[in-house]
C-alpha cells in the first residue's frame, strides 16, 4: 500500500471517529443534557433626540380616585423618534377613564373569561348592571375580537384524532364602565384625538441602552407559539410542542396565551400601578417577558432579533423599560388633569358642567402621514407621471393646514408595478399649502 493511500485512509478513519463523537454528543445532550436558558437583554431608558429633547418611551399618569372626588383615569403616552434621523419625537397614547365617579376601570381579562367558563360570578356582572349568561358573554368577547385561535397540530386518525390549538386572548375594557381614547402629538405640542391610532401593527423607533442602537419595536401580537415536527400518532403530548413559558391557561387540548398588543401593555401597566402608593412620581424599571415585544434592527433588511429554540438551549428576549409614573389618589375632574390635556375626548371637559364632544379635531400641531394613494397621477410624457394631491385630501386637511405637518413617503415600487415612472410633483401639487416634516421620494427623479 502506498504512503499517500495510507494517509488518505487514516484521515478518513479520523473524520469518521470525529463525526461519530459529535453525533453521539448531540444525542446525549438532547436526551440527558440540562436545559440552558440564555436571555438576550433589551434595555430602553431615556431617549434623547438630536435637538437635545429628552423623553421616556412610556409615560404613565394615573388617578386612582381613592378619594372619591372624580374619575379613575389611566393615561399611557408612548414617545418615540419620528424616523431614523432622531431629530423629533412623535407621541401616541391611550386614555382609559371611568364613565362616572361611581365606576372603576373594568378589564375583561383572561381571568374574567376563564371565570365565566367555569361558571364563577365575576365583577363584570355587577359593574355592567345586568346578568349575562355564558352564550351572551362569549358573544361579547367575540364582538370585541378578544380571542383568536390557531390549530398547531393534529394527531391520531379520523375520529380518533385530536387537534391541539393555541388561543390568544387580549384584555379589553368593559364599555359599560370605561371609555378608551387614542391621542397623538408632535414634539410635545398639545395632544389631539388621533387620526393615526395605535394598532396591533404599530411600530416605534427607539434607541437601546448605552449603545443607542436604533430598532423598530412592535407588539408581538399572536401566533408566536409554534409546533415542532412530530410523528402523526396518538402519543403526541401538546406541551412538547406548545411551550408553556407564556401560557396563561389550558382547557383540554387548547392552550391559552396572551395576545400582545397595546391593550395588553396597558393592562400590565394598570396592574403594576395598583401596587404603587399614591404620591408616586418618578421613574421605574418594568420587566416585560419574551412575549410582549419584537425588535427589528435598523439595517437594509430590517433583520428581526428573534427568540431561538435549539437542543436544550432556550434563547429568550427579556425587555427592561424605564418608564415615568405619576400616581394621584384624587380622581380626574378636568381635561387639565390628563397629560394629553383632554378628558373623555374633550379639551374642555369638566366634571362640574362638562362640555362634551371633541371640539376642534386638530387641537394641536400633529403629523399626517401621506403616501402615493393620496395623490392623482398627472401624465408628463412616455411612462413618466407626476403627483398631485387629491381634491378629497385637500378638502379634508386644508382647513387645518396651520395645525399639521405632512410626512410624505412615496414608494416607487407601487408605481412601477402599475407601469408608471415617478417624475416628481406637479407645480400645483398642493404640498406648498402645508408645513412639511419630510418627503421621502425615489432617487434620481427625472
Amino acid at each position: 500500500m502506498t504512503l499517500p493511500k495510507k494517509i488518505f485512509i487514516i484521515i478518513g478513519v479520523l473524520l469518521f471517529i470525529f463525526c461519530a463523537v459529535v453525533c453521539s454528543w448531540y444525542v446525549y445532550i438532547s436526551v440527558y443534557g440540562d436545559e440552558k436558558l440564555i436571555s438576550n437583554t433589551v434595555n430602553v431608558g431615556e431617549l434623547t433626540s438630536d435637538s437635545g429633547d429628552k423623553n421616556y418611551f412610556i409615560e404613565v399618569d394615573y388617578n386612582s380616585n381613592a378619594n372619591k372626588n372624580g374619575l379613575e383615569k389611566l393615561d399611557i403616552k408612548l414617545n418615540y423618534f419620528t424616523d431614523e434621523n432622531t431629530q423629533h419625537f412623535y407621541s401616541q397614547g391611550l386614555q382609559y377613564v371611568a364613565n362616572s365617579p361611581d365606576e372603576k376601570i373594568n378589564w375583561i381579562d383572561f381571568e374574567t373569561y376563564s371565570s365565566y367558563l367555569a361558571g364563577i360570578v365575576t365583577d363584570y356582572i355587577e359593574s355592567a348592571g345586568e346578568t349575562l349568561n355564558l352564550d351572551q358573554f362569549i358573544n361579547f368577547v367575540n364582538d370585541n375580537n378578544a380571542l383568536t385561535s390557531y390549530t398547531l397540530a393534529t394527531t391520531g386518525w379520523w375520529i380518533f384524532g385530536d387537534e391541539y390549538k393555541a388561543n390568544y386572548y387580549k384584555p379589553f375594557v368593559n364599555p359599560e364602565t370605561t371609555s378608551r381614547y387614542n391621542y397623538q402629538s408632535y414634539d410635545n405640542y398639545e395632544s389631539t384625538e388621533t387620526s393615526n391610532p395605535i394598532t396591533d401593527d404599530s411600530y416605534f423607533t427607539l434607541s437601546l441602552g448605552e449603545t443607542n442602537e436604533l430598532v423598530y419595536v412592535r407588539f408581538k401580537g399572536d401566533n408566536y407559539v409554534t409546533s415542532k415536527d412530530f410523528e402523526n400518532n396518538g402519543s403526541f403530548n401538546a406541551d412538547d410542542f406548545l411551550g408553556d413559558s407564556n401560557k396563561i391557561g389550558q382547557s383540554g387540548t387548547t392552550n391559552y396565551y396572551n395576545y400582545s398588543n397595546v391593550d395588553y401593555l396597558a393592562f400590565l401597566i394598570y396592574k403594576q400601578v395598583q401596587t404603587l402608593p399614591a404620591g408616586t412620581n418618578g421613574t421605574y424599571v418594568l420587566e416585560f417577558g419574551d412575549n410582549m415585544f419584537k425588535y427589528n434592527l435598523f439595517d437594509e433588511n430590517g433583520t428581526e432579533i428573534k427568540d431561538e429554540d435549539s437542543t436544550k438551549v432556550i434563547n429568550r428576549i427579556k425587555s427592561y423599560y424605564t418608564i415615568k409614573i405619576n400616581i394621584s389618589a384624587d380622581g380626574a375632574r378636568n381635561a387639565s388633569d390628563s397629560i394629553f390635556g383632554v378628558l373623555h375626548g374633550s379639551a374642555n371637559y369638566s366634571l362640574d358642567g362638562s362640555t362634551s364632544g371633541a371640539g376642534d379635531y386638530f387641537q394641536g400641531k400633529t403629523v399626517v402621514f401621506v403616501d402615493v394613494y393620496d395623490f392623482n397621477l398627472v401624465h408628463v410624457e412616455g411612462e413618466y407621471y407626476a403627483l398631485k394631491l387629491k381634491e378629497e385630501f385637500l378638502e379634508e386637511y386644508l382647513p387645518y393646514k396651520n395645525k399639521i405637518y405632512l410626512s410624505v413617503d412615496i414608494d416607487p415600487t407601487i408605481l412601477e408595478d402599475a407601469g408608471y415612472k415617478f417624475a416628481g410633483f406637479t407645480t400645483d401639487s398642493g404640498l406648498d399649502n402645508f408645513s412639511i416634516l419630510k418627503i421621502n421620494q425615489p432617487k434620481g427623479v427625472r
